[in-house]
C-alpha cells in the first residue's frame, strides 16, 4: 500500500461526522438509520398530536365543568347542550339526561347494560392498557366478573339512582 492511499484512509476514517459516517455506512445500516428517523419523527408526530388533544379535552372539560356548576338549572343545561354536538363530559351528560326514562322504567334493563358496557370497559379497554394482561381473559373468568359486577355494582347502583332520580325533576 503506498503513502498516499495510506494517508487518504487515515483522513477518512478521521471523518467522524454524522454525516460522514452515515455515507460510510452500507446500505442495510442506511436503510435502518433511515428507518429509525421515519420512526422518530412518526413518534413526535404522535406525542405532539396526543399533547394537543389533551390539551382540547382539557379546555372542554374546564368548560363544561364551569358551565354545570354555575347554578343554571340542568334542565336549561341539557336544552342548550342537546341542540350542538358534544364531546366529553358534556356529551356523557346529555346522554345520561336521555337514559333518564329508561332508568326509571327499566331498571333492570339499564343495570344489565350499564353492567356489560362497563365490565368491557374496564376489562377490554382500561385492565390491558394498564396492566399489560393478554387478551382475551378466560370465559370462566368472563363470566364470575361479570355476574359479580353485575350483583354488587350495577343493580344496587341503578336502584340507587332510580330513587334519587324519582325524587327529581329536570
Amino acid at each position: 500500500m503506498s503513502t498516499s492511499a495510506s494517508a487518504q484512509n487515515v483522513v477518512r476514517c478521521s471523518d467522524v461526522s454524522l454525516w460522514s459516517l452515515f455515507m460510510q455506512a452500507g446500505i442495510v445500516v442506511k436503510l435502518v438509520m433511515l428507518g429509525l428517523i421515519a420512526a422518530s419523527v412518526w413518534t413526535w408526530a404522535i406525542v405532539i398530536d396526543k399533547y394537543l388533544a389533551y390539551g382540547r379535552a382539557r379546555r372542554q372539560f374546564d368548560k363544561f365543568e364551569q358551565v354545570f356548576w354555575s347554578g343554571q338549572s340542568l334542565e336549561e343545561l341539557y336544552r342548550s347542550l342537546s341542540e350542538r354536538n358534544n364531546t366529553g363530559l358534556a356529551a356523557i351528560f346529555v346522554a345520561v339526561v336521555r337514559a333518564r326514562p329508561a332508568l326509571l322504567d327499566t331498571p333492570w334493563r339499564t343495570a344489565l347494560a350499564w353492567a356489560v358496557i362497563t365490565y368491557f370497559a374496564m376489562n377490554w379497554l382500561v385492565v390491558p392498557l394498564r396492566f399489560h394482561s393478554p387478551l382475551p381473559p378466560k370465559t370462566l373468568s368472563i363470566v364470575t366478573q361479570a355476574f359479580a359486577h353485575l350483583v354488587l355494582v350495577a343493580i344496587p347502583m341503578t336502584f340507587i339512582a332510580r330513587r334519587y332520580l324519582r325524587a327529581r325533576t329536570f
